[in-house]
């Protein structure tokens, strides 16, 4: 995965753009039961 210039929470551009297009239909389905994202990665 390559490093691009899309700002956000992890350094991979790709990622980013992927939870942005995300969140707005999180929010939308569960309403006021999303209270956030939590991104975990493990490298090993």
């Amino acid at each position: 995965m390559a490093i691009t210039d899309v700002s956000g929470p992890t350094p991979y551009g790709e990622v980013n753009l992927l939870l942005r297009a995300m969140l707005p239909e999180l929010r939308l389905i569960l309403g006021e039961r999303f209270v956030g994202m939590y991104l975990y990665a493990n490298n090993d």
